[in-house]
């Protein structure tokens, strides 16, 4: 997928909301609702164009590692100055598995924690993303829920131009900050993570 690379997972949820995983780098990469996608080109052609979304235009996220150790909140993100950018910074994908409903779990480990991430709609409609991470140590790693240009913050959430709203629940929100990065805003949250720990992202649009 153009979205998500050569290693893109599509999976469609009920309610016709969809995303797409990267594999190659362990991240979440596109959001979209509607139909769900064209992939007969991989099905039926020799040489294989991209496999096309369907349905309303939707959100790309920010590309590479969901998690990062930082020694301070405004450094760089780690591998976002990689080149080429095929280079960035990645997870380590440990393949996935499915529920009893169908909806996969994806199994990797990022800024050395194991994560477990699952996504399921909500009866309001929205996109859950919930996140379970384990560290042998005690660590302190970092979370970047959202990029770009145009951000507008408040407690809970971060909107983007594009009309993508990412929420936080209030205790894990009050340990994020809003930083300028290469002419856009990044919102990070700071995670302390000592053995197993569980949280939830959503987002809406």
């Amino acid at each position: 997928m153009k979205e998500a690379g050569t290693h893109a997972l599509a999976v469609g949820l009920p309610g016709q909301v969809n995303f797409a995983f990267d594999t190659r780098t362990a991240a979440l990469a596109y959001l979209w609702k509607g139909p769900f996608l064209d992939a007969q080109g991989t099905w039926f052609m020799r040489f294989v164009p991209d496999a096309e979304p369907l349905g309303d235009p939707g959100h790309v996220l920010p590309p590479g590692s969901l998690l990062a150790e930082l020694s301070a909140v405004n450094n760089a993100w780690p591998g976002d100055d990689a080149e080429p950018p095929g280079n960035r910074l990645a997870g380590e994908f440990g393949g996935y598995r499915l529920d009893e409903s169908g909806v996969p779990e994806f199994l990797y480990r990022s800024a050395g924690c194991d994560v477990i991430e699952r996504l399921t709609v909500t009866d309001a409609g929205t996109l859950r993303r919930r996140l379970t991470l384990t560290s042998r140590k005690p660590r302190q790693v970092w979370l970047r829920a959202i990029v770009g240009a145009d951000l507008v913050h408040s407690k809970m959430e971060c909107r983007t131009g594009s009309g993508l709203t990412v929420r936080l629940d209030g205790p894990l929100a009050d340990e994020g900050y809003v930083v300028g990065q290469d002419n856009q805003s990044e919102w990070r949250i700071s995670l302390e993570i000592d053995g197993t720990d569980t949280l939830e992202i959503e987002y809406q649009w």
